[in-house]
């Protein structure tokens, strides 16, 4: 099986690359650790990240994926306009519940997000 991490540094308001103490990571080196086939799309990720996971980058035109992982706060996901329209038939794994989700999709939610105001 194949794993698309729509996401690998630490997120905020405005968005960072920063991967220092990203639980993405280590949950990207867990499954790489299991032996799936893995591959990340981040276009912010900061050098340490694009180091560390040189390897397992994402190409658009010929990676077929069976799993996303959203390890993102919900909303930075709608800026990734060719991940939602390729995938939207793909089963989905949040880590944070969105406002917002896709038709046609099968999505698994480890946790919700509530933002404050």
């Amino acid at each position: 099986k194949s794993i698309l991490m729509n996401g690998l540094s630490f997120k905020s308001n405005p968005p960072v690359g920063d991967t220092r103490d990203s639980h993405a990571v280590r949950v990207a080196l867990k499954i790489i650790e299991s032996g799936f086939k893995f591959y990340y799309f981040d276009d912010i990720v900061d050098e340490s990240g694009r180091e560390l996971f040189k390897d397992y980058v994402y190409d658009q035109n010929n990676t077929e994926i069976d799993l996303l992982i959203f390890p993102i706060i919900p909303y930075w996901y709608p800026n990734n306009n060719f991940i939602t329209e390729k995938f939207k038939s793909k089963p989905r794994y949040w880590f944070y519940k969105p406002d917002i989700l896709l038709d046609g999709g099968n999505d698994y939610f480890f946790g919700d997000y509530k933002k404050k105001m």
